[in-house]
């Protein structure tokens, strides 16, 4: 179970997760757009904003994990989820403040 735990959180496995989980959300809206309107509470506390703590979570220890590692690209395949979490965060901040 360590075993595939230290897998799953690699740096290139760890983007592959991020990736389907925001293909995941944006599928939903697209495709569901009826069902996704009625229960969008729903998938936001439930689904979106634990997902964004795992994410945001296991992004900052990659990057402590990889951080004096020498390989570049394990260093920026850390980076890429949390500044992705970043701009969505702004993203619903600058949202809010123009409602």
């Amino acid at each position: 179970m360590k075993k595939i735990f230290n897998k799953a959180i690699e740096p290139a496995n760890f983007v592959v997760i991020f990736l389907l989980f925001v293909i995941s959300i944006l599928l939903m809206y697209t495709y569901m757009d009826y069902k996704y309107n009625r229960i969008k509470n729903f998938i936001v506390f439930f689904y979106l904003l634990p997902g964004l703590l795992f994410f945001t979570v296991f992004s900052i220890y990659n990057l402590i994990r990889f951080k004096n590692s020498k390989n570049l690209s394990r260093k920026f395949l850390s980076l890429v989820p949390l500044v992705i979490i970043i701009i969505y965060f702004l993203y619903i901040l600058i949202f809010i403040m123009t409602i």
